[in-house]
């Protein structure tokens, strides 16, 4: 079995590479470059996936760890809320409130409730019941404190589907009582029942929290819900329930804090207990996994992004969407798009599988392209061997991940100079926390003198206060860095700052005022101005396009664009002007058809214009889902169906009155054509005729004055084109459903071209 279909029957792939094939491919001539004369291996695309597989694990791995370490505190905080649920309560309440948790993140990340599910089965396990010593040890084991319950909004139609739900997902969990009780289904309570529920909690021997989750808590009914909360809300303490909402929109106003509170009335809130929670998101947590993984001195990813591709991550994260799994999703299909291209089998030059393949002789004609590329000229005469490039394939490796390394530090040391000298907060909000962000692809281009001057003059001006603190900070950088090699590169740099801290005077006791600075001592200007001439050096030989380096297209995605076709859900525009103006791909592809005839069968051009008369189609002469098209993009953002379904009806009726009046002229015509001399035909006024035509409204019925059966057939006939129509549009992406309003969709594209 190839590793296409592995791929295809493993159910937990999302993206999967299938790549063209081609049989009758020449060999191409021997040319430095560009990639589509690249030849590829036999089995190049296997060995690419291979190589692939290991740097997109150890990239997702790092992206993994960050995200834990950022979702942590959240987890625990939920995880505490729920073990004190009922013990950390308000005395003296009317009456027990149900605890409630919202846990809001942006996009609905899947990896925060993960984690949040895995800190709630890490509770710890309530002590056996040594009063009983007739039961077994081994069925008094399992005695979590914690037991969890997952529903989902397919599950909860009804408040009948929801309570069984609610109720079977505890009671069917095994394990969990020792001694199950034989029902009878005719004197047992019902599925949907609580006190069932009830029974089984107390028939555990212990007092476990039920949490119940209910994800993608906007898609739920809030009339289901509301009646389900009602019901627990009757039967606590004596059963400790406790609901978490996972909610994919965060607070959007102190007025409005969350969907739980705009959605439900006064009288269903006022019997919880909610806890709001909002874990880490929008552009502040997509520009944390960037810097701590691709800019973060101590880690090395195999693939280097581009500035393209980081301008894209940018965009999409401001303008559409900053969750978690978007942005995982965006880079895994860089990572993948990146190892298309035939000469990333050498990723890691120096692994075994890659150099035996690359000694067999089908593997010739790609190691001259090689060749090539590393001696600068196809024609060159000296002639390597397959070690000898492999050998230059690792010396450019290690060139080219020596000159990563001094970005990656370079960028850091720019960081903390800004916050320093320049004084700006990082934490301020808005488009605040994107500014490091979208100061990257700059920092690849290398357009980066003016900054570096810039920040020069600015630490030369610096007070003797600020210099204490610039120089530790950047001391502290350089000492606590973990990577070895980082370290030893570095060495110069961390000695030459220990310097500059030892020669620095203590501050004085008057503190500086903002309007009047404090006149500088010499010997602080001394210092300021060797600290801002050794920064600007340091950042200018640090600050290199690393697309400059040999073969640094294997390593390094340069100015490859993000594949953004393949996370963009609108269509095609070709596709949206077929919808709107279906005449002309018609007409299109009648003269392509007519073109392809033998010459004795094609019309001729007189016909062709009689056919054509110019004329723009009515609205009425197109077909059904061309008319519900041109009514969608007339409407806004939510598009009530009701009301599309009334203007839809509408045009029918109008084509309906239209082509039973050109039935009943064409019969007229037959009838006079056949009864009257062909003279008396042919000397008919014009205007008589243009008359005829107007005078629709003694001729056509109206819909009105069918019988009711008739009536009935119009009827059913106008539903069923509209949901054909619908259904199109559905397939091809244009809209999308909500679960807040059932009688409303959202559209997918906007931006109609007309």
């Amino acid at each position: 079995m190839s590793s296409i279909d592995r791929d295809l029957e493993d159910p937990t792939k999302t993206c999967v590479y299938i790549p063209p094939h081609h049989t009758d491919e020449r060999a191409p001539e021997v040319t430095p470059y560009p990639y589509h004369q690249w030849r590829d291996l036999s089995d190049g695309y296997e060995r690419r996936m291979e190589v692939y597989k290991l740097s997109w694990t150890k990239c997702l791995n790092r992206v993994q760890s960050i995200v834990r370490n950022l979702h942590a505190s959240i987890a625990a905080n939920v995880a505490h809320e729920v073990t004190h649920a009922y013990t950390d309560i308000l005395p003296g309440l009317p009456y027990p409130e149900l605890p409630v948790i919202a846990v809001s993140s942006e996009g609905g990340s899947s990896s925060l409730y993960g984690l949040i599910v895995q800190e709630l089965d890490r509770v710890p396990i309530a002590c056996p019941d040594f009063r009983r010593p007739h039961r077994s040890m081994s069925k008094q084991l399992k005695r979590p404190q914690v037991i969890q319950n997952h529903l989902y909004p397919a599950d909860c139609l009804t408040l009948t589907a929801m309570m069984k739900a609610v109720v079977t997902g505890f009671v069917d969990q095994d394990g969990f009582v020792s001694e199950p009780v034989k029902r009878k289904p005719t004197t047992s309570l019902a599925n949907y029942d609580i006190n069932l529920l009830q029974t089984w909690h107390s028939a555990l021997g212990y007092s476990p929290h039920l949490v119940i989750f209910l994800h993608d808590f906007e898609q739920f009914d809030p009339a289901v819900v509301q009646d389900a909360l009602y019901i627990c809300s009757l039967h606590i303490p004596r059963l400790p329930l406790v609901f978490v909402l996972a909610l994919s929109s965060p607070p959007t106003s102190p007025s409005r804090p969350s969907y739980l509170h705009a959605t439900y009335p006064r009288d269903t809130l006022a019997l919880l207990r909610v806890s709001m929670l909002s874990g880490p998101s929008g552009p502040a947590i997509v520009q944390e996994i960037i810097m701590k993984t691709f800019f973060d001195a101590d880690f090395e990813p195999d693939i280097m992004l581009g500035p393209r591709v980081l301008n894209f991550i940018v965009d999409f994260s401001t303008r559409h969407c900053a969750s978690v799994d978007g942005l995982i999703s965006m880079l895994q299909l860089v990572y993948m798009r990146h190892f298309v291209d035939p000469i990333t089998i050498l990723t890691h030059p120096k692994a075994s599988s890659v150099c035996s393949r690359l000694h067999d002789n089908d593997a010739r004609q790609f190691m001259d392209v090689l060749q090539a590329r590393i001696l600068g000229s196809p024609a060159a005469e000296d002639n390597l061997d397959t070690d000898a490039i492999l050998r230059e394939v690792s010396v450019a490796h290690d060139a080219f991940r020596k000159k990563a390394r001094g970005v990656r530090v370079a960028f850091n040391v720019m960081r903390i100079v800004k916050s320093v000298a320049l004084e700006r907060n990082t934490d301020a909000g808005g488009q605040a926390d994107t500014a490091d962000l979208e100061m990257l692809p700059p920092v690849l281009r290398g357009r980066l003198s003016k900054d570096i001057q810039y920040l020069g003059k600015a630490t030369k001006k610096l007070s003797v206060q600020k210099l204490h603190r610039l120089l530790p900070e950047l001391h502290a950088f350089f000492h606590n860095l973990e990577s070895v090699v980082v370290r030893r590169e570095e060495e110069f740099a961390r000695a030459k700052i220990v310097s500059l801290m030892a020669q620095l005077p203590e501050p004085e006791d008057n503190p500086e005022v903002a309007d009047v600075p404090l006149e500088r001592p010499p010997a602080v200007v001394q210092i300021a101005a060797a600290c801002g001439e050794w920064l600007t050096e340091f950042l200018e030989d640090h600050s290199v396009r690393l697309d400059e380096c040999v073969l640094s297209d294997i390593w390094y995605t340069g100015n490859t664009p993000f594949p953004s076709e393949l996370i963009n859900p609108a269509p095609r525009p070709t596709v949206v002007a077929a919808l709107l103006h279906p005449d002309e791909v018609v007409r299109a592809h009648a003269e392509l058809l007519q073109a392809h005839k033998p010459a004795a069968d094609r019309p001729s051009q007189s016909d062709l214009d009689e056919d054509d008369d110019g004329r723009e189609p009515e609205l009425w002469e197109l077909p059904d889902t061309t008319i519900l098209f041109r009514r969608f993009v007339e409407a806004g953002r939510m598009v009530n169906v009701y009301d599309w379904f009334e203007s839809f009806k509408v045009v029918l009726e109008d084509q309906r009155r239209q082509l039973r009046h050109q039935a009943r002229q064409r019969e007229s015509a037959a009838r006079k054509a056949s009864s009257a001399p062909p003279a008396k035909t042919a000397r008919r006024s014009k205007v008589k005729k243009r008359a005829e035509e107007m005078d629709t409204d003694e001729d056509v019925e109206s819909p009105e004055g069918l019988d009711e059966e008739e009536m009935e057939q119009w009827s059913v006939e106008v539903q069923a084109r509209f949901m054909r129509a619908l259904h199109e549009l559905d397939f091809t992406g244009f809209i999308k459903h909500t679960g807040r309003k059932a009688d409303h969709v959202i559209r997918a594209i906007y931006d109609v071209p007309d």
